[in-house]
């Protein structure tokens, strides 16, 4: 439980999970939501404070990382902390249409040659990703040149 909340009817729940399913329940046409364990409603997420006695005893609970291969062991309240930096953790790469998921140690080397990352255009500077540069320089792009036909070694526009 991160951020752990007192809601009305006494139950406790995580605060991010609480919020999120609030805003599904209310995504799906239902009105209100309803508490995980009684099923009694609760109204919306403005009134929810966190229980600090429950926070304070959940932050100091040994863990260690989940992430495949990594042996860094703490406290919960260090994890989250931990999760954000760790090496080993999955993620998705960064370029918006690019969905290749990678330990976050190879985001680097994946970067160098991901299809998606934007490069720009050497004749005109316009950003395109990197498998379609071709396509813009045989189609697109106005300030692009080819090398003469006759082998005169000038470059001319295309």
């Amino acid at each position: 439980m991160r951020k752990p909340v007192t809601l009305g009817c006494g139950h406790s729940a995580c605060l991010r999970c609480l919020t999120s399913n609030l805003r599904c329940q209310e995504q799906q046409g239902h009105p209100k939501a309803k508490c995980h364990i009684c099923r009694m409603y609760l109204y919306d997420d403005t009134s929810l404070k966190v229980n600090i006695a429950l926070d304070c005893c959940i932050s100091e609970l040994g863990v260690k990382c989940t992430n495949n291969g990594c042996a860094w062991k703490g406290t919960y309240q260090g994890a989250e902390r931990h999760d954000e930096e760790c090496q080993n953790r999955l993620v998705i790469c960064p370029n918006r249409k690019c969905q290749v998921k990678m330990e976050r140690k190879k985001v680097a080397s994946h970067l160098s040659s991901c299809g998606k990352q934007l490069v720009k255009c050497k004749d005109c500077g316009k950003e395109i990703e990197r498998d379609q540069i071709s396509r813009h320089k045989e189609s697109g792009c106005i300030f692009s040149v080819i090398p003469c036909p006759l082998g005169c070694g000038m470059s001319l526009p295309w």
